[in-house]
């Protein structure tokens, strides 16, 4: 089944809550036979039961192809004959990135836009036709062969997000099931290499996949700004080469940093006690910690909030450091023998062509998809196809 929702599919529609609507009028009327129309808003009053920007609605729905009348989705159990099924809880707004009143959590903004268009002015209990709705206003232009979007999706460093290489990339194979887009207007300057590139797609059906065949996590590049440069290009490859602009104070605080995709190598970067140095071959990072020391920092939670850390370092030798660090929210404690030192090729080849499977891009990358929607494009059954909806006002809540 297909969703009116953009970003992530509803995978299922929310029973409906019964909720009690202020009755207003007999009030207004009253205090305007009282006081006269200053004691009102100097702005238009809210009309009961017609659709507003800032209410929530409950709405059933049918969406049907424009082009031939077939039905692509529905909120009916029984299309036919309209029936059965869960309304759609809708948050009406111009803004996708507006929330709800608290009260009304599951009413969402995330409607294409000729939809949401379409129902400010509507009556309460009133059935509509809105459409045909064109592609630009629905679901975009469907993203085929020679067109271009820049996007972050596929290079991310992992230290700041916003230092994620911007790319345009361009489609140069397209069908249902795949697409194949190929790196072009590459920089001429130099920018901020990334931590790691998803290049291709993970079978989701695969109990242990090799994530080696669809990431390809960097070499330390982006612990330098603006240090990297591209110095050949091949049929699928570029070649980049790094200069470190800095030597020491790599970084403003602790970072814990993987050396492998399975986590088993890490490096401790030190603010004060971490160097850098390099060839013309070469870079090495090497890390001197205090024995004894007790380094205190914060790192961000993945599930929200922060982690207070407490940095042990229990033995320095030539060429390891043993240390343990301690979780202060989750009591737990970790302990690590890590290399002091790292060296890596100052030259490196990434992907210059990037081949992605439709279902992986829909479901795991959804920055991609919103890239793809900011500049009028999409891709699935219902890109580049042109709407109608036919759809009953349930319910008007009078959230505004």
């Amino acid at each position: 089944m297909f969703t009116l929702f953009h970003g992530d599919m509803q995978n299922e529609k929310i029973a409906v809550i019964a909720l009690v609507v202020i009755i207003v009028g007999a009030l207004s009327a009253y205090l305007l036979a009282t006081y006269g129309a200053d004691i009102l808003n100097p702005q238009q009053e809210p009309q009961l039961g017609v659709v507003e920007i800032g209410d929530c609605i409950d709405i059933n729905y049918t969406g049907r192809y424009a082009s031939n009348n077939t039905v692509f989705d529905s909120s009916y159990s029984d299309v036919e004959n309209k029936l059965g099924g869960t309304p759609l809880q809708i948050f009406v707004t111009l803004d996708p990135t507006q929330s709800p009143p608290a009260e009304y959590s599951t009413y969402s903004p995330n409607i294409i836009k000729g939809l949401m268009n379409g129902l400010i002015g509507l009556n309460e209990g009133e059935s509509y036709t809105i459409g045909p709705i064109p592609p630009e206003d629905a679901y975009g232009q469907k993203f085929d062969v020679d067109d271009t979007v820049q996007t972050t999706s596929f290079n991310q460093n992992i230290f700041d997000i916003d230092l994620s290489l911007n790319q345009t990339l361009k489609v140069i194979e397209a069908t249902e099931e795949y697409i194949k887009m190929e790196w072009i207007d590459l920089p001429e300057d130099p920018f901020t290499m990334t931590s790691l590139i998803i290049y291709a797609s993970l079978d989701f059906e695969d109990v242990d996949p090799n994530y080696e065949d669809i990431i390809l996590l960097c070499p330390l590049y982006s612990l330098w700004e603006n240090a990297t440069e591209i110095v050949s290009v091949s049929d699928d490859k570029v070649t980049i080469r790094t200069t470190p602009n800095k030597l020491t104070g790599l970084m403003d605080k602790i970072e814990q940093i993987p050396l492998d995709l399975y986590g088993k190598d890490y490096i401790f970067i030190f603010p004060n006690e971490t160097e850098a140095s390099y060839t013309d071959d070469s870079i090495v990072i090497t890390s001197s910690p205090v024995e004894g020391e007790i380094y205190n920092y914060t790192g961000q939670n993945p599930y929200g909030g922060i982690i207070h850390y407490e940095l042990s370092v229990h033995r320095v030798t030539d060429d390891k450091i043993n240390l343990s660090l301690f979780a202060v929210e989750f009591d737990e404690n970790m302990f690590f023998e890590v290399n002091r030192t790292v060296s890596f090729n100052r030259t490196f080849e990434v992907p210059l062509i990037y081949n992605m499977t439709t279902m992986f891009l829909q479901q795991a990358l959804p920055q991609f998809l919103f890239d793809l929607e900011q500049v009028g494009y999409g891709f699935g059954d219902l890109a580049g196809e042109s709407l109608l909806f036919e759809i009953t006002i349930e319910r008007v809540y009078k959230t505004s």
